[in-house]
């Protein structure tokens, strides 16, 4: 596989090391001894002028008496010389560069400006650049460790990225008393160039690593990180731990909201990060709530019960042939139902039982198992039977063995199958909440709502140009221009009452901006501080699901949350489509006079981006369009949905072999789930791709695709184009590749770029008749590079 400069920067093939030393207690003499602990297995080349030999290294007098290629440089020299290493580095054709320099100046003036020539040189000479003030990177089976904490990491499935230096080494000190491995450390450092977002796009594409841990201290910028983690979360777990100080409680409200929406687990401690990590990687997933509970005392089963009713946390309700079929299989003396309570007991063919008959049951999602020791206690026996369980089963088993040295083998032996053992009750209801969380989260994550404006006879024009003129003018919204807004959202004021009572509960809905997410909708208690839902808008009706559940008023068959959840939704498209509103506020003694209260507007103009004033794109509804083809028939096409994996999925198997092959330029038969997540989960404020559907009757057909990705330059995209055989001379590929470079145009891109295969003439010939220029892959030779240019 083609590396590219993160590979360069996080798994590099060559070091040279800027300021390499061996006085004590020297950044330079700190990292030339990481990098030769962990015993490279790749050329590293000290630069220091003063010194012959380092490590038993040949040191170098400056960058130009290095014979052989350089990958990374690492600085590790004084903050003022980094601009001027900076030129060196661009120059020799260097484009990974890690700065651990520190950042402290007298005066802020200094350091802006050493920043600024930073930032001028790394887009002068397209330097990927990690720091300044960067702690360091590890990439411990790659024998990598340019770092200046203490311990080296262990080699193992989790990406650690920390922007703490202090926390980052702190948890790999103590992961590795646990015996728990790293496929990646970085520790951040400031971000003169690269940013969390960058870092996140690459963990997404290392198969090294399955889940990813974050400790963020700072959620900005905060629509590129979301975007981020939403695209990494669609593959893989993340776990972010955030420290932010003196916080508004309604801003902790909407990151709360933010991260769940992502798909992302939010840990609130620092041992929730590995511990969440350790049960996501069973790699067992949750398809429903309700978990069972088995246990060997009254005692450890009621900590349990207690632990997850405060996490909120249902319990699976056993039906009456479960009760029976437990009660024919446990002795008379254990309890029935969930909790099982199995007195004393520890026969490991009592448990497995009972956990047996707990899983079958399809409303049962997981099962914990709590053993207490006991004189009787066959610990190891136990053991290899909870293995053997938890191998033949698809769903979630866990453990908890409490007590000391009596049950440390039995742990150890758990643990190394890969199989969630804790030593608390409590402990394990929290590893369970987090596999809820993630499957709650991923559910909400699939969700890709679009704004309804599009649908009905919604006059935005008219909205925004009111809205528009009377920011210019000043002042507050009239009574007849509040009545007005509302009723173009088809929103009838003299319902807004009614609608905000909700089964006697009165509530108040207020729209206002966080400072780092944009527009968040909250809903309260009425005349309180209670807080009973908060929001990201585009909103659509299973995310409303979620908030009818806080509120503890489930929806029931009577359907009395329709009038609140149409209010929602249609308060959810004005904040979308309006960003000149700046807050709104509704409440159910809102009527017509009500203007002044209910509307604030911004002092100033909004973007003219689409949606740039949200932090999660709406579906895109406007991108939707139709055409003929040659034979006469009718193609629908429209952005994709996370929906549409199964059909994506089948098109692709339907391909011929020359077509799969020249779109994927590899042998393949079905997508791997990885790419088909990547394919179907769309990122639409990042990335586009649509999709062309023939319709018969309900038979809906994919017929072909198209799609560009972000490059991580920040001004290009990269397209892919496949149409299925029996439609291609049709005009759908033209059809679709006209739509894409419009969307394109229209984001703001300068370049769009495709990768060929330089056998596959048919593509580069239209190509070229899209206006794309044509050359050689500088990297490959069996590629070549079409290129075209969308502006200027």
């Amino acid at each position: 596989m083609k590396r590219t400069t993160l590979d360069h920067l996080l798994n590099p093939q060559s070091v040279a090391l800027f300021g390499a030393s061996n006085r004590p207690n020297t950044i330079g003499t700190v990292v030339l001894s990481s990098i030769m602990q962990a015993q490279p297995n790749f050329p590293v080349y000290p630069i220091n002028p003063r010194h012959e030999f380092l490590h038993g290294l040949p040191c170098y007098y400056d960058l130009k008496s290095v014979k052989g290629s350089v990958e990374l440089a690492i600085v590790a020299t004084s903050i003022k010389n980094v601009p001027d290493i900076l030129k060196v580095c661009g120059k020799a054709g260097i484009k990974a560069v890690m700065v651990l320099s520190p950042t402290a100046y007298k005066h802020r003036s200094d350091k802006s400006s050493t920043f600024d020539k930073i930032r001028r040189l790394v887009k002068q000479y397209d330097i990927k650049l990690l720091g300044p003030g960067c702690f360091g990177v590890q990439r411990p089976q790659n024998n990598f460790s340019a770092w200046l904490g203490v311990d080296q990491a262990k080699p193992g499935k989790l990406a650690l990225v920390s922007e703490s230096g202090g926390v980052c080494s702190s948890l790999i000190d103590w992961a590795t008393q646990q015996d728990i491995g790293f496929s990646q450390v970085i520790a951040l450092g400031h971000a003169a160039d690269l940013d969390i977002g960058d870092i996140l796009d690459y963990l997404i594409n290392d198969p090294s690593t399955h889940s990813i841990l974050l400790y963020l201290e700072h959620m900005t910028p905060a629509r590129k990180l979301l975007s981020s983690l939403r695209a990494a979360a669609s593959i893989k777990p993340v776990i972010l731990l955030t420290a932010q100080t003196e916080v508004e409680y309604l801003h902790d409200a909407t990151l709360t909201a933010a991260l769940q929406r992502a798909g992302v687990i939010r840990a609130y401690r620092l041992n929730d990060l590995i511990a969440a990590a350790q049960v996501l990687m069973m790699g067992k997933k949750l398809r429903s709530d309700g978990l069972g509970i088995i246990g060997n005392g009254r005692g450890i089963n009621s900590l349990a019960v207690q632990r997850a009713r405060r996490l909120k946390i249902e319990l699976y309700q056993p039906a009456e042939p479960c009760l029976k079929a437990l009660a024919a299989t446990l002795p008379k003396t254990s309890k029935i139902g969930n909790p099982v309570n199995i007195y004393n007991d520890v026969d490991e063919a009592h448990i497995i039982a009972a956990a047996e008959t707990l899983l079958a049951d399809k409303t049962c999602s997981a099962v914990l198992i709590l053993i207490a020791p006991t004189s009787v206690n066959n610990a190891t026996k136990l053991a290899h039977a909870l293995i053997d369980l938890y191998r033949r089963q698809r769903k979630p088993v866990l453990v908890c063995l409490l007590g000391g040295d009596s049950v440390e083998k039995a742990r150890r032996m758990i643990d190394d199958v890969g199989m969630a053992c804790f030593k608390t009750p409590e402990s394990a209801i929290e590893g369970y909440s987090f596999l809820l969380s993630f499957y709650r989260n991923q559910q909400l994550l699939l969700q890709t709502p679009g704004s309804s404006a599009f649908e009905t006879s919604t006059d935005l024009q008219q909205a925004s140009q009111q809205l528009d003129h009377k920011i210019k003018q000043g002042g507050s919204l009239t009574n007849p221009q509040f009545k007005t807004l509302l009723a173009n959202f088809h929103i009838d004021i003299d319902t807004i009452a009614s609608s905000l009572v909700f089964r006697g509960l009165p509530l108040q809905l207020e729209m206002r901006p966080d400072s780092e997410f944009g527009p968040a909708i909250h809903v309260f208690i009425a005349g309180t501080q209670i807080r009973a839902a908060t929001m990201l808008p585009p909103l659509n009706p299973r995310l409303l699901q979620s908030f009818f559940a806080k509120l503890q008023l489930p929806i029931n068959s009577s359907n009395d949350h329709l009038p609140l959840q149409q209010l929602l939704l249609q308060i959810s498209d004005m904040v979308c489509e309006l960003p000149q509103i700046e807050r709104l506020l509704l409440s159910h003694q809102t009527d017509a006079n009500s203007a002044s209260e209910a509307v604030v507007l911004k002092r100033s103009a909004t973007s003219a981006e689409r949606y740039q004033h949200l932090a999660i794109h709406p579906y895109p509804n406007q991108l939707r369009s139709h055409f003929t083809t040659r034979s006469g028939d009718e193609i629908y096409v429209r952005p994709m949905r996370a929906e549409d994996a199964d059909m994506e999925q089948s098109f692709v198997a339907q391909l011929s072999e020359e077509t799969r092959y020249l779109r994927f330029m590899q042998n393949l038969k079905v997508l791997p789930p990885l790419w088909l997540a990547r394919f179907t989960q769309i990122d639409y404020q990042r990335e586009m791709a649509l999709i062309a559907l023939l319709r018969d009757g309900d038979e809906v057909t994919e017929v072909g695709v198209v799609r560009y990705t972000n490059s991580s330059d920040g001004y290009s995209c990269e397209f892919a184009i496949v149409v299925a055989d029996k439609w291609q001379g049709q005009g759908v590929a033209r059809y679709l590749m006209n739509q894409i470079i419009a969307i394109a145009r229209d984001r703001g891109f300068k370049e769009m770029v495709g990768v060929v295969l330089r056998e596959n003439h048919k593509m580069k010939k239209f190509c070229k008749s899209f206006g794309f220029v044509i050359g050689p892959d500088p990297d490959d030779e069996t590629l070549v590079m079409a290129r075209l240019q969308l502006s200027g």
